[in-house]
């Protein structure tokens, strides 16, 4: 009877919905569209309209001599951050 039910959840998650096995729960792939992606598609098109607006306008801030440096430094963490995440999205 056990494994039943565990196979009945893990059947669930592939249902679209907010409601599995006749009980309230997020399946994962309502969690999925809902809680991840639907955000993160607004704030792409918040995004790409805040930053037309703001190329449009003129600059308020002057480039200072460490600017090439910051952006350098800005590069090497990007790259190291990058570097460094398929080893932690490796599952044990």
């Amino acid at each position: 009877m056990a494994n039943y039910t565990v196979t009945l959840a893990v059947h669930a998650n592939d249902n679209f919905g907010p409601a599995a096995s006749g009980r309230f729960d997020f399946t994962l792939l309502f969690e999925d569209i809902f809680l991840s992606l639907v955000p993160s598609v607004l704030l792409l098109a918040s995004s790409v309209w805040r930053i037309s607006t703001l190329y449009k306008q003129p600059r308020k801030v002057k480039n200072s001599p460490l600017y090439e440096g910051k952006l350098v430094r800005l590069q090497l963490i990007s790259t190291l951050v990058d570097a460094t995440f398929p080893f932690f999205s490796v599952p044990d």
